[in-house]
């Protein structure tokens, strides 16, 4: 839905722009109403879960260092990252840039996160089967890559 925010929001660029936002950045108008509405929503909807199930402890009890909660916030601002660069450069591949953009995105999250499971030992364990089978995934997320590129050079 963040992309649909993106490619139907342009009046709320047009908006920032007008307001003096460089072209690059207008875009963050967007995002700003459409994190923000996404937040209250799954804010509130955890909230009712850590009371219903009294699970506050977990944030708040022992154990719940510090690291957890800069990690938490630097994920937090990595992704937010993300969602801007990727905002400044669908806006110069033009009315095309939110559906080519978009997913190329999000095959980049995709081809990262395994990555890092990897670094990281998350595959430690997984069968032969498994490691081909979502190598495989990735060559057909970087063949779309490569086929999204080469349509939009057209």
């Amino acid at each position: 839905m963040l992309n649909f925010a993106f490619i139907f929001g342009d009046e709320v660029r047009q908006h920032a722009l007008d307001a003096g936002a460089r072209s690059a950045m207008a875009g963050n108008a967007i995002w700003s109403l459409a994190v923000t509405a996404g937040f209250i929503a799954n804010a509130a909807y955890c909230v009712y879960l850590l009371n219903k199930n009294h699970t506050w402890r977990t944030f708040t009890g022992q154990g719940a260092g510090g690291g957890y909660w800069l990690g938490g916030t630097l994920m937090g601002a990595l992704w937010f990252g993300g969602i801007v660069v990727y905002g400044m450069g669908a806006a110069t591949l033009g009315a095309l840039g939110g559906i080519i953009g978009w997913p190329v995105f999000m095959s980049i999250n995709i081809i990262t996160g395994i990555s890092w499971g990897f670094i990281n030992r998350e595959w430690k364990g997984a069968s032969r089967g498994s490691y081909g089978y979502c190598l495989v995934g990735v060559g057909i997320l970087f063949l779309a890559i490569a086929i999204i590129a080469s349509g939009n050079a057209a």
